[in-house]
Formats: structure tokens, C-alpha cells, sequence
């Protein structure tokens, strides 16, 4: 077993599985790992079922590798909610999330769209509308910003992601 820190090499490497009869190598990464056992925690506040109540929407603080899988892990999830219950797309509200993005550079957000589309095509494009809606803010808004936005469009979860304890415990002090 390999963990491949970097996810654009580990998702290049699931691409190559082993051959029959060869040594094979199991590649993991703890941030893809880490976004699925969050969603499954999450479970009763996102998942699409056909009783479902009110809106399904993910905010997701912070361009991280974690980050990155939570959305992407996401959108998988709600295919697959989709296809069990055999759902029709325009039966159930859309589910939506929210990206903010450190940063006041807003440029980033087409960059880092596309690049989640590379690892999930049901993200929506400009022609193409996917599987959920998604909004991008820049990170320059911060959390007094982030509050009111999810005044107006609340969230039944909201996941703060940083690249260091230091920057985390400063997010959460002031999220909370």
C-alpha cells in the first residue's frame, strides 16, 4: 500500500491497474479517504432520497486537497442517490454547493473548476449544466461575508479546509 500525496499522480496511477499474476500495488490518498468518511458522517444532511426536505447544499471552504475531494466526492454521491432511488433529475431540488476560495483573485475559479471537472464531469460547465449547481466566492469575502451568504442560502453543512493546524484553528476561531 502507497499513499500518493499528490492527487493528480494518484489519480493518474488508479488509471493502471496491476496485471493478473503480478505483484500489485494499492495506491491510497488520505485526502480522498478523509472526504468520503466526512460525507458518510454527513450522510443525513446531503443525501438525495426521494422524502427529501429542504435544500442540499455543501459549502466548502478552502482549495485544499481535501477540499477538492469533498466536492468532487460530492457530486459522485448525489449521482448514485440519483440512480438507487431511481430518481428523476427534475423530481428533486437541484443540490448546489458552494466553493470559497482563498484569495481575492476570482481568475483562480475558472482554473480550479476545470480542474475538478478533469477528476468529475458532472460538474456543470458553461454549456452544460451537470448534476449540481456550483458557485464559487473568493476567499477575500471572509467569514463575516460567509455568514451572511449562508443566511441567504443556508447549508446544511459547511467544511473549512486549510493547509496547516495554525491556518485551520484561525478559521474556526473566527467561523465560530
Amino acid at each position: 500500500f502507497v499513499e500518493v500525496a499528490d492527487l493528480d499522480l494518484y489519480r493518474a496511477l488508479q488509471i493502471h491497474p496491476a496485471q493478473d499474476g503480478h505483484a500489485s500495488i494499492e495506491y491510497y490518498n488520505l485526502s480522498e479517504r478523509g472526504a468520503k468518511a466526512l460525507l458518510e458522517a454527513l450522510d443525513d444532511r446531503l443525501t438525495i432520497r426521494p422524502e427529501t426536505v429542504g435544500p442540499r447544499h455543501l459549502v466548502v471552504v478552502g482549495n485544499t486537497p481535501l477540499g477538492r475531494n469533498t466536492v468532487v466526492q460530492a457530486v459522485r454521491n448525489w449521482a448514485l442517490d440519483l440512480c438507487q432511488d431511481n430518481l428523476d433529475k427534475g423530481a428533486v431540488e437541484r443540490p448546489s454547493i458552494t466553493l470559497v476560495l482563498p484569495g481575492d483573485d476570482l481568475g483562480e475559479s475558472k482554473t480550479e473548476l476545470d480542474r475538478l471537472r478533469d477528476w468529475e464531469p458532472r460538474l456543470p460547465t458553461g454549456e452544460q449544466p451537470g448534476l449540481c449547481d456550483v458557485r464559487v466566492i473568493g476567499g477575500g469575502v471572509g467569514f463575516e461575508g460567509l455568514e451572511e451568504y449562508l443566511r441567504q442560502n443556508p447549508a446544511p453543512a459547511v467544511v473549512v479546509t486549510a493547509r496547516g493546524d495554525d491556518e485551520l484553528l484561525e478559521q474556526g476561531l473566527t467561523l465560530t
